[in-house]
């Protein structure tokens, strides 16, 4: 961090009251060198606590195919292999999930949303959900109103609906939705609601209630 740099530097100049040009520290800036050493406080301070405070509000999860290093999802070099342990590693208060490029796979759902997590991906057609079929599940089921998936493609479901809305739910923008034999987009229910903003829906099929987007309403 600069200010932990800046104050690094000043340090070494307080501790013999000259710069590393051999002049006078306090001659160079104009201060005393008690005023300097006081500054450098000030400084340190707000070095170790502004991260300290950034860290506490938000709090951010990176997911990569097959994992890396110790997969404790603090950083891309030790970044988790599943979304949804992403997901539930944020708890109840949420946070944001990062997904790297590449193709996610395993049972229905690969994105279950009941808590107000932002999971962004690297970009259509980088990075995927792929179901394995395992299941007769969405891929990814939203169903919390401050969840949102950004940047990914939902394919390959023959089980069920590739995304699913149920209650109050979020947003998926930015997203391809294709190539799903059971259907695109559902809508579950009377008091569904949902936003779907910018993705590309298209090549889905199925049986019955639309093979792009369903709006399921009973009354």
């Amino acid at each position: 961090m600069r200010g932990g740099l800046e104050c690094g530097k000043i340090q070494a100049e307080c501790r013999d009251g000259s710069d590393a040009s051999g002049g006078k520290a306090t001659e160079r800036i104009g201060m005393s060198v008690s005023a300097v050493k006081s500054m450098c406080k000030i400084i340190a301070a707000m070095a170790f606590a502004v991260p300290l405070e950034l860290a506490a509000a938000s709090k951010v999860v990176y997911v990569v195919p097959g994992g890396a290093g110790e997969q404790t999802g603090a950083d891309w070099e030790n970044a988790l292999a599943t979304p949804q342990v992403a997901v539930d590693k944020l708890g109840a208060e949420g946070g944001t999930v990062y997904l790297g490029e590449g193709t996610f796979t395993g049972p229905q759902p690969i994105l279950n949303l009941t808590t107000p997590v932002t999971v962004i991906g690297e970009g259509k057609g980088r990075t995927t959900l792929l179901p394995d079929n395992s299941a007769a599940q969405p891929t990814v089921v939203n169903a919390c109103a401050g969840a949102v998936v950004r940047g990914v493609t939902i394919t390959g479901n023959s089980k069920a609906r590739a995304l699913k809305f149920t209650g109050l739910a979020g947003i998926v923008e930015q997203c391809c939705i294709g190539t799903n034999t059971m259907g695109g987009v559902w809508f579950s229910g009377n008091t569904c609601s949902g936003l779907v903003s910018r993705c590309e829906i298209a090549c889905n099929t199925g049986a019955d209630k639309g093979g792009g987007v369903f709006f399921d309403y009973n009354g």
